[in-house]
């Protein structure tokens, strides 16, 4: 999944539909322990209807049924997984609490831990990087920062891109407790370098565009000796995808 689709609650083609009751679509709670006991059809079923439990009675969605989708989402099939993902797609683009975002956090850890690479990685991948900005300074230097760092070294490209992809993120986060620019040198920027000479192109086009972010939090020494010197080697990558991403990156350094 490229970083700036977003994401679409919709079965995928030939799935078996089923048609919720009314006790079910007019109650969280109902429609909670029929996404908890149904069979996974059942499970899809409810889930396609997240955006719409979420419009109508959001408060009920974030208390009773975010809760144990992040508590069951890892014993679910890939394709309810999946839809999971979509669904909290609607949760992490708004202005979510600290401890619902630790939830999805955990969940999203989770996920990528156990799948590792493939569309399921991608998805809860990108739910992690977005669920980010809301969680607490204290839960992503315990929670985050290792697992990130762990996969630096992994030999799927799918998970350096997501560290890649997570670094800006984790640079710039959380906005009420941000990190100070020693300690984001600290924590990021070996990584960084060293993903700039990743051997995807797909894993230097991410954190090529993750530089921007980064740099915008380092000391300025910092930037001039290490980071603004592999930014420009990236402009000149073999890879136009590459190229593209660290212009965009050195345009918005430019512009901060």
């Amino acid at each position: 999944m490229d970083e700036d689709d977003g994401m679409q609650t919709a079965p995928p083609p030939d799935t078996e539909f089923v048609v919720l009751s009314d006790d079910v679509l007019t109650s969280v709670a109902n429609a909670t322990n029929f996404l908890l006991e149904g069979s996974e059809v059942e499970k899809l079923a409810v889930l396609y209807q997240f955006p719409q439990f979420l419009e109508h009675c959001p408060n009920d969605t974030l208390e009773i049924m975010v809760p144990e989708i992040t508590r069951e989402v890892g014993r679910w099939s890939s394709n309810v997984q999946m839809a999971a993902a979509e669904a909290l797609f609607f949760v992490v683009t708004s202005n979510i609490t600290p401890p619902t975002a630790k939830r999805i956090c955990v969940a999203a850890l989770r996920i990528v831990d156990t799948c590792q690479s493939g569309e399921v990685f991608d998805a809860w991948g990108e739910i992690l990087s977005m669920t980010l900005p809301h969680v607490t300074r204290d839960d992503v230097m315990k929670l985050v920062v290792p697992s990130i760092k762990a996969r630096v070294a992994s030999p799927n490209p799918e998970a350096r891109r997501l560290v890649a992809r997570s670094i800006g993120a984790l640079a710039q986060s959380p906005p009420h407790a941000p990190l100070t620019p020693d300690e984001v040198e600290e924590l990021f920027l070996d990584a960084a370098l060293t993903l700039c000479a990743d051997s995807d192109p797909s894993v230097r086009a991410m954190i090529a565009q993750s530089l921007a972010a980064l740099g915008s939090e380092l000391p300025m020494r910092v930037c001039e000796f290490h980071l603004w010197p592999r930014l420009e080697h990236l402009l000149q990558d073999d890879n136009s995808r590459v190229r593209a991403a660290a212009l965009r990156a050195w345009a918005r350094s430019a512009e901060a």
